[in-house]
């Protein structure tokens, strides 16, 4: 080879991208882990979503029984918030695997591709997965104590079986864990190279 440069083929290592690899502002060039990954959270995350359809539904009706009616039950007020909690909570790994969170951040936007991969990189690994560990450590006894010990509502013909609303808390953040680390293994094939980034093209579908 011309100037004595090793030949690139399938079997040189990994290493950082190129400047002509880098993905353009605003993306990430995903993996084959983080590909398969992110496709199970988008599919988790639009199966929570038909939770918004029910929960409008049950304000139709509550409303619809209220002042028709006159009647109206603690249990179903008590189930439309579980639902909005429960959906709200289910679709933040799939708004962190789709990149489509809010980012109140003036700088970070001016900022070089690859310099926001650093700045990404340090807040996943110094600020969101501790905060997220700690998180998982706190919800998953909570959900099991409610399971043990039968919990139900304080209020009079409330619901019962509360550990089902806490266990949707629990899930939540694991999910959000698991899609902080598919995120993380995104960064990183633009900083390291590992694990090896695909094409550019290639993105999870939506």
């Amino acid at each position: 080879m011309a100037n004595g440069s090793a030949p690139a083929g399938p079997d040189a290592p990994p290493g950082p991208p190129s400047s002509e690899r880098m993905p353009p502002a605003g993306t990430l060039p995903q993996t084959a882990p983080s590909l398969r990954i992110d496709a199970v959270l988008i599919v988790i995350g639009k199966a929570a979503s038909w939770l918004w359809l029910v929960t409008v539904g049950l304000i139709a009706w509550a409303v619809v029984s209220r002042y028709l009616f006159g009647t109206s039950t603690i249990a179903l007020d008590e189930l439309q918030w579980h639902l909005v909690g429960s959906a709200w909570l289910l679709g933040l790994s799939y708004t962190l695997a789709l990149d489509e969170h809010v980012r109140v951040d003036v700088i970070h936007e001016r900022l070089r591709p690859r310099a926001r991969c650093w700045i990404e990189f340090a807040g996943i690994l110094l600020l969101l997965l501790p905060f997220l560990a700690v998180a998982a450590h706190e919800t998953i006894p909570f959900a099991l104590e409610a399971y043990r010990s039968g919990e139900r509502s304080t209020a009079p013909a409330g619901l019962g079986h509360r550990w089902i609303a806490k266990s949707a808390m629990a899930l939540s953040v694991l999910l959000l864990l698991v899609a902080a680390l598919s995120r993380l293994m995104r960064v990183t094939a633009v900083l390291f190279g590992m694990p090896r980034p695909l094409p550019i093209e290639t993105r999870t579908d939506r």
